[in-house]
Protein backbone atom coordinates (compact mmCIF):
# COMPACT_ATOMS: atom_id res chain seq x y z
CA UNK A 1 0.00 0.00 0.00
CA UNK A 2 2.79 2.01 0.72
CA UNK A 3 4.56 1.50 -2.76
CA UNK A 4 1.13 2.25 -4.31
CA UNK A 5 0.79 5.69 -2.52
CA UNK A 6 4.42 7.05 -3.40
CA UNK A 7 3.68 6.13 -7.01
CA UNK A 8 0.68 7.94 -7.14
CA UNK A 9 1.84 10.89 -4.95
CA UNK A 10 5.00 11.13 -7.71
CA UNK A 11 4.87 14.15 -10.17
CA UNK A 12 4.70 14.27 -13.91
CA UNK A 13 8.73 14.81 -14.31
CA UNK A 14 9.47 11.81 -11.91
CA UNK A 15 7.32 10.01 -13.94
CA UNK A 16 8.98 10.70 -17.11
CA UNK A 17 12.45 9.64 -15.66
CA UNK A 18 11.44 6.64 -14.64
CA UNK A 19 9.96 5.64 -17.81
CA UNK A 20 13.78 7.11 -19.61
CA UNK A 21 15.18 4.70 -17.12
CA UNK A 22 13.25 1.80 -17.94
CA UNK A 23 13.65 2.30 -21.59
CA UNK A 24 17.80 3.26 -21.24
CA UNK A 25 17.69 -0.40 -19.62
CA UNK A 26 16.06 -2.09 -22.10
CA UNK A 27 18.06 -0.77 -24.56
CA UNK A 28 21.22 -2.15 -22.77
CA UNK A 29 19.67 -5.63 -22.80
CA UNK A 30 18.80 -5.57 -26.18
CA UNK A 31 22.83 -4.57 -26.98
CA UNK A 32 24.02 -7.01 -25.28
CA UNK A 33 22.78 -9.45 -27.03
CA UNK A 34 24.33 -8.47 -30.85
CA UNK A 35 21.34 -6.06 -32.04
CA UNK A 36 21.61 -2.82 -33.07
CA UNK A 37 20.54 -0.03 -30.42
CA UNK A 38 18.24 2.02 -32.44
CA UNK A 39 16.75 1.05 -36.02
CA UNK A 40 17.55 3.40 -38.60
CA UNK A 41 14.07 4.32 -39.43
CA UNK A 42 13.07 5.63 -36.15
CA UNK A 43 15.39 8.80 -37.04
CA UNK A 44 12.97 9.72 -40.64
CA UNK A 45 9.28 11.10 -40.43
CA UNK A 46 6.53 9.58 -41.82
CA UNK A 47 6.30 11.24 -45.56
CA UNK A 48 9.96 9.63 -46.27
CA UNK A 49 9.12 6.13 -45.22
CA UNK A 50 5.83 6.10 -47.18
CA UNK A 51 8.25 7.59 -50.14
CA UNK A 52 10.70 4.83 -49.80
CA UNK A 53 8.04 2.28 -49.76
CA UNK A 54 6.36 3.60 -52.93
CA UNK A 55 9.57 3.54 -54.90
CA UNK A 56 10.39 0.00 -54.26
CA UNK A 57 6.90 -1.05 -55.13
CA UNK A 58 7.12 0.87 -58.31
CA UNK A 59 10.74 -0.55 -58.97
CA UNK A 60 8.99 -3.98 -58.34
CA UNK A 61 5.98 -3.29 -60.77
CA UNK A 62 8.73 -2.12 -63.15
CA UNK A 63 10.37 -5.54 -63.06
CA UNK A 64 7.42 -7.45 -63.34
CA UNK A 65 6.07 -5.37 -66.53
CA UNK A 66 9.15 -6.51 -68.34
CA UNK A 67 9.21 -10.02 -67.72
CA UNK A 68 5.86 -10.34 -68.75
CA UNK A 69 5.96 -8.16 -72.08
CA UNK A 70 9.32 -10.28 -73.18
CA UNK A 71 6.98 -13.79 -72.58
CA UNK A 72 4.05 -12.06 -74.62
CA UNK A 73 6.44 -10.88 -77.25
CA UNK A 74 7.51 -14.64 -77.70
CA UNK A 75 4.06 -16.34 -77.62
CA UNK A 76 1.83 -13.71 -79.62
CA UNK A 77 2.09 -13.67 -83.76
CA UNK A 78 3.64 -10.28 -85.13
CA UNK A 79 0.27 -10.17 -86.87
CA UNK A 80 -1.16 -9.40 -83.20
CA UNK A 81 1.13 -6.45 -82.81
CA UNK A 82 0.77 -4.88 -85.57
CA UNK A 83 -2.45 -4.53 -85.38
CA UNK A 84 -2.47 -1.75 -82.63
CA UNK A 85 -2.07 1.73 -84.20
CA UNK A 86 1.05 3.35 -84.69
CA UNK A 87 0.78 7.11 -82.50
CA UNK A 88 -0.55 4.29 -79.47
CA UNK A 89 2.04 2.48 -77.96
CA UNK A 90 1.29 0.50 -74.67
CA UNK A 91 3.25 -1.55 -73.08
CA UNK A 92 0.36 -2.63 -70.72
CA UNK A 93 0.59 -6.56 -70.34
CA UNK A 94 -3.52 -6.97 -70.08
CA UNK A 95 -3.97 -4.76 -73.12
CA UNK A 96 -1.46 -7.44 -75.08
CA UNK A 97 -3.30 -10.09 -73.89
CA UNK A 98 -6.96 -8.93 -74.63
CA UNK A 99 -5.95 -7.78 -78.28
CA UNK A 100 -4.62 -11.74 -78.60
CA UNK A 101 -7.83 -13.14 -77.24
CA UNK A 102 -9.86 -10.72 -79.71
CA UNK A 103 -7.88 -12.08 -82.60
CA UNK A 104 -8.25 -15.49 -81.53
CA UNK A 105 -11.71 -14.73 -81.18
CA UNK A 106 -12.41 -13.54 -84.87
CA UNK A 107 -10.38 -16.28 -86.27
CA UNK A 108 -13.47 -18.57 -84.40
CA UNK A 109 -16.00 -16.78 -85.51
CA UNK A 110 -14.93 -16.69 -88.94
CA UNK A 111 -14.73 -20.17 -88.83
CA UNK A 112 -18.15 -20.75 -87.65
CA UNK A 113 -19.65 -18.22 -89.79
CA UNK A 114 -20.24 -19.33 -93.23
CA UNK A 115 -19.54 -17.02 -96.46
CA UNK A 116 -22.78 -16.16 -98.24
CA UNK A 117 -22.26 -18.78 -101.02
CA UNK A 118 -21.93 -21.40 -98.12
CA UNK A 119 -24.71 -20.24 -96.25
CA UNK A 120 -27.48 -22.49 -97.91
CA UNK A 121 -25.48 -25.58 -98.47
CA UNK A 122 -24.17 -25.03 -94.30
CA UNK A 123 -27.92 -24.72 -93.05
CA UNK A 124 -29.41 -27.31 -95.06
CA UNK A 125 -27.16 -29.77 -95.30
CA UNK A 126 -28.42 -32.29 -92.86
CA UNK A 127 -31.45 -32.99 -95.27
CA UNK A 128 -31.36 -35.90 -98.27
CA UNK A 129 -31.09 -34.84 -101.95
CA UNK A 130 -32.16 -36.90 -104.63
CA UNK A 131 -28.74 -39.07 -106.31
CA UNK A 132 -27.55 -36.34 -109.47
CA UNK A 133 -25.34 -39.32 -110.89
CA UNK A 134 -26.19 -42.85 -110.92
CA UNK A 135 -23.27 -44.30 -112.60
CA UNK A 136 -21.39 -44.31 -109.57
CA UNK A 137 -23.80 -46.26 -107.30
CA UNK A 138 -22.58 -50.04 -107.12
CA UNK A 139 -25.53 -52.26 -108.29
CA UNK A 140 -23.39 -56.14 -108.22
CA UNK A 141 -25.12 -57.15 -104.68
CA UNK A 142 -28.83 -55.39 -105.91
CA UNK A 143 -31.11 -57.53 -108.23
CA UNK A 144 -32.03 -56.46 -111.19
CA UNK A 145 -35.86 -55.30 -110.34
CA UNK A 146 -34.47 -53.12 -107.41
CA UNK A 147 -32.21 -51.28 -109.20
CA UNK A 148 -34.60 -50.72 -112.04
CA UNK A 149 -36.99 -49.04 -109.58
CA UNK A 150 -34.30 -47.14 -107.79
CA UNK A 151 -33.79 -45.81 -111.74
CA UNK A 152 -37.08 -44.89 -112.35
CA UNK A 153 -37.95 -43.24 -108.82
CA UNK A 154 -34.94 -41.27 -109.46
CA UNK A 155 -35.56 -40.09 -113.02
CA UNK A 156 -39.12 -39.40 -111.33
CA UNK A 157 -41.16 -42.17 -113.66
CA UNK A 158 -42.80 -43.09 -110.65
CA UNK A 159 -43.92 -40.17 -108.96
CA UNK A 160 -46.08 -39.80 -105.62
CA UNK A 161 -45.29 -41.62 -102.14
CA UNK A 162 -48.03 -43.85 -102.61
CA UNK A 163 -46.68 -44.83 -105.86
CA UNK A 164 -42.99 -45.44 -104.91
CA UNK A 165 -44.23 -47.89 -102.08
CA UNK A 166 -46.08 -49.87 -103.88
CA UNK A 167 -43.22 -50.55 -106.04
CA UNK A 168 -40.86 -50.96 -103.62
CA UNK A 169 -43.42 -53.76 -102.44
CA UNK A 170 -43.70 -55.55 -105.82
CA UNK A 171 -40.08 -55.31 -106.32
CA UNK A 172 -39.39 -56.93 -102.86
CA UNK A 173 -41.89 -59.29 -103.80
CA UNK A 174 -40.37 -60.63 -106.87
CA UNK A 175 -36.85 -61.05 -105.06
CA UNK A 176 -38.44 -63.13 -102.43
CA UNK A 177 -39.65 -65.21 -105.15
CA UNK A 178 -37.17 -65.49 -106.98
CA UNK A 179 -34.63 -66.18 -104.54
CA UNK A 180 -32.72 -69.51 -103.79
CA UNK A 181 -30.67 -70.72 -101.36
CA UNK A 182 -28.05 -73.19 -100.44
CA UNK A 183 -28.55 -75.73 -98.05
CA UNK A 184 -26.24 -74.76 -95.68
CA UNK A 185 -27.87 -71.21 -95.49
CA UNK A 186 -31.07 -69.88 -93.73
CA UNK A 187 -33.58 -68.50 -96.41
CA UNK A 188 -35.16 -65.98 -93.40
CA UNK A 189 -31.61 -64.85 -92.49
CA UNK A 190 -30.41 -64.73 -96.32
CA UNK A 191 -33.58 -62.94 -97.73
CA UNK A 192 -33.21 -59.87 -94.45
CA UNK A 193 -29.31 -59.17 -95.31
CA UNK A 194 -30.80 -58.64 -98.88
CA UNK A 195 -33.72 -56.79 -98.79
CA UNK A 196 -32.90 -54.61 -95.40
CA UNK A 197 -28.81 -54.41 -95.94
CA UNK A 198 -28.33 -53.98 -99.79
CA UNK A 199 -31.87 -53.13 -101.59
CA UNK A 200 -32.59 -50.24 -98.74
CA UNK A 201 -29.27 -48.98 -99.02
CA UNK A 202 -29.69 -48.57 -102.83
CA UNK A 203 -33.37 -46.65 -102.69
CA UNK A 204 -32.21 -44.82 -100.31
CA UNK A 205 -29.05 -43.55 -102.07
CA UNK A 206 -31.51 -43.41 -105.27
CA UNK A 207 -33.76 -40.84 -103.76
CA UNK A 208 -34.51 -40.26 -99.70
CA UNK A 209 -37.53 -43.21 -98.79
CA UNK A 210 -40.68 -41.15 -98.09
CA UNK A 211 -42.28 -41.96 -94.99
CA UNK A 212 -45.13 -44.74 -96.86
CA UNK A 213 -41.94 -46.23 -97.76
CA UNK A 214 -40.50 -46.41 -94.54
CA UNK A 215 -43.75 -47.88 -92.30
CA UNK A 216 -43.89 -50.13 -95.09
CA UNK A 217 -40.04 -51.67 -94.25
CA UNK A 218 -41.51 -51.10 -90.71
CA UNK A 219 -44.20 -53.64 -91.38
CA UNK A 220 -42.21 -55.93 -93.24
CA UNK A 221 -39.54 -56.17 -90.50
CA UNK A 222 -42.14 -57.02 -88.50
CA UNK A 223 -43.48 -59.84 -91.05
CA UNK A 224 -39.56 -61.35 -90.33
CA UNK A 225 -39.90 -61.05 -86.65
CA UNK A 226 -42.98 -63.15 -86.76
CA UNK A 227 -42.06 -66.47 -88.81
CA UNK A 228 -40.66 -69.20 -86.88
CA UNK A 229 -36.76 -69.82 -87.17
CA UNK A 230 -37.44 -73.68 -88.05
CA UNK A 231 -39.78 -72.71 -91.21
CA UNK A 232 -39.02 -74.62 -94.41
CA UNK A 233 -37.74 -72.29 -96.99
CA UNK A 234 -40.99 -72.55 -99.68
CA UNK A 235 -43.09 -71.38 -96.10
CA UNK A 236 -40.84 -68.27 -95.45
CA UNK A 237 -41.39 -67.62 -99.06
CA UNK A 238 -45.36 -67.88 -98.93
CA UNK A 239 -45.41 -65.62 -95.80
CA UNK A 240 -43.33 -62.99 -96.73
CA UNK A 241 -45.08 -62.65 -100.38
CA UNK A 242 -48.99 -62.89 -98.82
CA UNK A 243 -48.08 -60.29 -96.29
CA UNK A 244 -46.76 -58.12 -99.15
CA UNK A 245 -50.06 -59.09 -101.03
CA UNK A 246 -51.97 -57.92 -97.46
CA UNK A 247 -50.41 -54.89 -96.83
CA UNK A 248 -51.11 -53.56 -100.75
CA UNK A 249 -54.24 -54.51 -100.73
CA UNK A 250 -55.66 -53.81 -97.05
CA UNK A 251 -53.57 -50.46 -96.46
CA UNK A 252 -53.21 -49.11 -99.74
CA UNK A 253 -55.89 -49.79 -101.98
CA UNK A 254 -58.97 -50.53 -99.72
CA UNK A 255 -58.08 -47.53 -98.25
CA UNK A 256 -58.15 -45.19 -101.82
CA UNK A 257 -61.67 -46.92 -102.01
CA UNK A 258 -62.88 -46.02 -98.32
CA UNK A 259 -61.32 -42.07 -98.42
CA UNK A 260 -63.35 -41.33 -102.20
CA UNK A 261 -66.77 -42.90 -100.32
CA UNK A 262 -66.19 -40.85 -97.45
CA UNK A 263 -65.29 -37.83 -99.33
CA UNK A 264 -68.47 -38.35 -101.53
CA UNK A 265 -70.67 -36.86 -99.08
CA UNK A 266 -67.91 -33.81 -98.65
CA UNK A 267 -68.78 -32.23 -101.78
CA UNK A 268 -71.88 -30.66 -102.77
CA UNK A 269 -73.41 -29.44 -105.70
CA UNK A 270 -72.30 -25.99 -107.15
CA UNK A 271 -69.23 -26.53 -105.23
CA UNK A 272 -66.18 -24.97 -106.20
CA UNK A 273 -63.03 -27.08 -105.27
CA UNK A 274 -59.45 -25.89 -104.97
CA UNK A 275 -56.41 -28.31 -104.96
CA UNK A 276 -52.97 -27.96 -105.33
CA UNK A 277 -50.44 -29.88 -107.60
CA UNK A 278 -51.17 -33.16 -108.97
CA UNK A 279 -52.40 -35.85 -106.51
CA UNK A 280 -53.47 -39.32 -107.16
CA UNK A 281 -56.13 -40.01 -104.47
CA UNK A 282 -57.44 -37.19 -105.07
CA UNK A 283 -58.15 -37.24 -108.62
CA UNK A 284 -60.03 -40.78 -107.48
CA UNK A 285 -62.08 -38.54 -105.31
CA UNK A 286 -62.89 -35.56 -108.05
CA UNK A 287 -63.36 -38.27 -111.02
CA UNK A 288 -65.77 -40.58 -108.53
CA UNK A 289 -67.85 -37.66 -107.55
CA UNK A 290 -68.10 -36.33 -111.07
CA UNK A 291 -69.37 -39.75 -112.31
CA UNK A 292 -72.12 -39.80 -108.92
CA UNK A 293 -73.91 -37.07 -110.50
CA UNK A 294 -72.23 -34.09 -108.51
CA UNK A 295 -71.67 -31.07 -110.52
CA UNK A 296 -69.13 -29.06 -109.50
CA UNK A 297 -65.81 -26.59 -110.27
CA UNK A 298 -61.63 -27.48 -109.84
CA UNK A 299 -59.42 -24.75 -109.22
CA UNK A 300 -56.04 -26.15 -109.75
CA UNK A 301 -53.16 -24.29 -107.87
CA UNK A 302 -50.30 -24.91 -109.32
CA UNK A 303 -46.12 -23.84 -108.10
CA UNK A 304 -42.76 -23.69 -109.92
CA UNK A 305 -40.48 -25.71 -110.73
CA UNK A 306 -42.06 -29.07 -111.87
CA UNK A 307 -45.56 -27.71 -112.83
CA UNK A 308 -47.28 -31.03 -111.74
CA UNK A 309 -50.86 -29.50 -111.92
CA UNK A 310 -50.62 -29.36 -115.49
CA UNK A 311 -51.01 -33.11 -114.87
CA UNK A 312 -54.27 -32.52 -113.21
CA UNK A 313 -55.41 -30.18 -115.38
CA UNK A 314 -55.13 -32.48 -118.38
CA UNK A 315 -56.47 -35.38 -116.19
CA UNK A 316 -59.46 -33.49 -115.42
CA UNK A 317 -60.07 -31.93 -119.13
CA UNK A 318 -59.99 -35.41 -120.22
CA UNK A 319 -63.15 -36.42 -118.18
CA UNK A 320 -64.70 -33.19 -119.08
CA UNK A 321 -64.71 -31.88 -115.26
CA UNK A 322 -65.14 -28.01 -115.40
CA UNK A 323 -61.35 -26.60 -114.55
CA UNK A 324 -59.20 -23.44 -113.84
CA UNK A 325 -56.03 -23.32 -113.73
CA UNK A 326 -53.64 -20.60 -111.85
CA UNK A 327 -50.45 -19.95 -109.90
CA UNK A 328 -50.26 -20.20 -106.24
CA UNK A 329 -49.82 -16.34 -106.03
CA UNK A 330 -53.38 -15.73 -107.64
CA UNK A 331 -54.96 -17.59 -104.72
CA UNK A 332 -55.95 -14.72 -102.82
CA UNK A 333 -57.66 -13.60 -105.58
CA UNK A 334 -59.82 -17.05 -106.29
CA UNK A 335 -60.45 -18.20 -102.55
CA UNK A 336 -63.38 -15.94 -101.85
CA UNK A 337 -65.37 -17.96 -104.85
CA UNK A 338 -63.68 -20.93 -103.63
CA UNK A 339 -65.94 -23.47 -101.30
CA UNK A 340 -63.52 -26.13 -100.20
CA UNK A 341 -60.17 -27.01 -100.52
CA UNK A 342 -58.80 -30.67 -101.24
CA UNK A 343 -55.54 -31.62 -100.60
CA UNK A 344 -53.34 -34.99 -100.32
CA UNK A 345 -51.02 -35.24 -97.28
CA UNK A 346 -47.44 -36.95 -98.29
CA UNK A 347 -47.80 -38.06 -94.16
CA UNK A 348 -49.63 -36.74 -91.36
CA UNK A 349 -47.21 -36.02 -87.82
CA UNK A 350 -47.70 -36.77 -84.22
CA UNK A 351 -48.64 -33.87 -83.24
CA UNK A 352 -51.21 -33.25 -86.37
CA UNK A 353 -49.03 -31.06 -88.18
CA UNK A 354 -49.72 -31.98 -92.42
CA UNK A 355 -46.78 -33.03 -94.49
CA UNK A 356 -47.50 -31.95 -98.35
CA UNK A 357 -46.01 -31.05 -101.53
CA UNK A 358 -44.72 -27.48 -101.17
CA UNK A 359 -46.99 -24.52 -101.35
CA UNK A 360 -50.10 -26.56 -99.10
CA UNK A 361 -49.02 -24.41 -96.29
CA UNK A 362 -49.62 -21.38 -97.64
CA UNK A 363 -52.74 -22.57 -99.45
CA UNK A 364 -54.10 -23.45 -96.01
CA UNK A 365 -53.13 -20.22 -94.47
CA UNK A 366 -55.29 -17.93 -96.89
CA UNK A 367 -58.31 -20.69 -96.82
CA UNK A 368 -58.61 -19.72 -93.06
CA UNK A 369 -58.55 -16.48 -93.82
CA UNK A 370 -61.35 -16.72 -95.76
CA UNK A 371 -63.12 -19.42 -93.14
CA UNK A 372 -62.69 -22.19 -96.41
CA UNK A 373 -62.64 -25.81 -95.15
CA UNK A 374 -59.14 -27.34 -95.63
CA UNK A 375 -60.03 -31.16 -96.47
CA UNK A 376 -56.69 -33.52 -95.82
CA UNK A 377 -56.86 -37.02 -97.67
CA UNK A 378 -54.33 -39.51 -96.11
CA UNK A 379 -54.10 -43.28 -95.68
CA UNK A 380 -53.50 -44.54 -91.78
CA UNK A 381 -50.13 -46.30 -92.97
CA UNK A 382 -48.86 -42.81 -93.80
CA UNK A 383 -49.29 -41.33 -89.83
CA UNK A 384 -46.05 -41.39 -88.34
CA UNK A 385 -44.76 -40.90 -84.52
CA UNK A 386 -42.47 -37.95 -85.70
CA UNK A 387 -43.41 -34.90 -84.24
CA UNK A 388 -41.78 -31.23 -86.43
CA UNK A 389 -43.06 -27.56 -86.51
CA UNK A 390 -41.31 -26.34 -89.13
CA UNK A 391 -39.93 -27.78 -92.77
CA UNK A 392 -36.42 -27.22 -92.10
CA UNK A 393 -35.85 -30.09 -89.66
CA UNK A 394 -37.04 -33.08 -92.12
CA UNK A 395 -37.52 -32.40 -95.61
CA UNK A 396 -36.18 -33.40 -98.74
CA UNK A 397 -34.26 -31.26 -101.52
CA UNK A 398 -34.59 -31.69 -105.16
CA UNK A 399 -32.17 -32.26 -107.86
CA UNK A 400 -29.41 -30.45 -108.18
CA UNK A 401 -28.86 -26.88 -109.27
CA UNK A 402 -28.83 -27.43 -113.31
CA UNK A 403 -32.16 -29.49 -113.46
CA UNK A 404 -33.74 -26.67 -111.46
CA UNK A 405 -32.85 -24.06 -113.14
CA UNK A 406 -33.48 -25.75 -116.75
CA UNK A 407 -36.64 -26.48 -115.26
CA UNK A 408 -37.46 -22.99 -114.70
CA UNK A 409 -36.88 -22.34 -118.56
CA UNK A 410 -36.18 -25.69 -120.99
CA UNK A 411 -35.82 -23.45 -123.76
CA UNK A 412 -32.57 -21.59 -122.35
CA UNK A 413 -30.41 -24.14 -120.46
CA UNK A 414 -28.30 -22.75 -117.54
CA UNK A 415 -24.81 -23.50 -117.03
CA UNK A 416 -24.18 -23.49 -113.42
CA UNK A 417 -20.47 -23.51 -113.65
CA UNK A 418 -21.55 -19.80 -114.96
CA UNK A 419 -22.54 -19.21 -111.62
CA UNK A 420 -20.30 -19.51 -109.30
CA UNK A 421 -21.76 -17.61 -106.05
CA UNK A 422 -25.46 -19.39 -107.38
CA UNK A 423 -27.10 -21.54 -104.61
CA UNK A 424 -30.64 -23.14 -104.85
CA UNK A 425 -33.02 -24.53 -102.52
CA UNK A 426 -35.72 -26.70 -103.26
CA UNK A 427 -37.39 -28.22 -100.66
CA UNK A 428 -39.99 -30.78 -101.76
CA UNK A 429 -42.81 -30.66 -98.83
CA UNK A 430 -44.37 -28.30 -96.71
CA UNK A 431 -45.67 -28.21 -92.96
CA UNK A 432 -49.31 -27.06 -92.06
CA UNK A 433 -50.36 -26.81 -88.78
CA UNK A 434 -52.92 -28.24 -87.48
CA UNK A 435 -55.43 -25.43 -86.48
CA UNK A 436 -55.22 -24.63 -90.58
CA UNK A 437 -56.91 -28.13 -91.49
CA UNK A 438 -60.50 -28.98 -90.61
CA UNK A 439 -60.97 -32.58 -91.27
CA UNK A 440 -58.77 -35.63 -92.38
CA UNK A 441 -60.05 -38.33 -94.43
CA UNK A 442 -58.90 -41.86 -93.77
CA UNK A 443 -60.23 -45.35 -94.29
CA UNK A 444 -61.65 -45.18 -90.96
CA UNK A 445 -63.64 -42.05 -91.43
CA UNK A 446 -63.20 -38.31 -91.03
CA UNK A 447 -60.66 -38.11 -87.99
CA UNK A 448 -59.34 -34.76 -86.65
CA UNK A 449 -55.61 -33.99 -86.76
CA UNK A 450 -55.13 -34.50 -83.10
CA UNK A 451 -56.57 -38.65 -83.56
CA UNK A 452 -52.92 -39.33 -84.42
CA UNK A 453 -51.30 -41.43 -81.55
CA UNK A 454 -54.92 -42.86 -81.11
CA UNK A 455 -54.41 -44.50 -84.86
CA UNK A 456 -50.93 -45.14 -83.89
CA UNK A 457 -51.45 -47.01 -80.81
CA UNK A 458 -53.99 -48.84 -82.30
CA UNK A 459 -52.50 -50.02 -85.32
CA UNK A 460 -49.40 -51.23 -82.80
CA UNK A 461 -51.51 -53.76 -80.89
CA UNK A 462 -52.43 -55.43 -84.37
Amino acid sequence: METKTNVDTLTKEQKAALKAQRKAEFVRSKVSKGKPQVSENENKTKAQLKAERRTKQEAQRAAKLQNQTKSNQTTIPKTTTQTQPSNKVSTSPSLIETQANVSKSENKIQAIIPTPKELPNKIFSHLPRRASNLSNLSTDSIPPVVVQVGYRINKELIKGSTEKCIAMLMAFKQVVTEHEVSSKKDMKRDLQKILFNDCIKFLEKCRPLSISMTNAIKHLKLVFSRIPSESADNEVKQIITSEIDVFIEEEILCSWKAIVDCSLEKINEDDVILTLGCSTIVKHVLFNAWKNGKKFRVIVVDTRPKFVGKEMLQFLIQNEIPATYILINSISYVMKEVTKVIIEAHSLLGNGYVMSYTGSSQVSLVAKAYNVPVIVCCETYKFSERVHTDCFVHNELGGDNEQFLNSLDKKKPINVTDYPNLNVLDLLYDLTPHEFVSVIITEKGTLPCTAVPAILRARETK
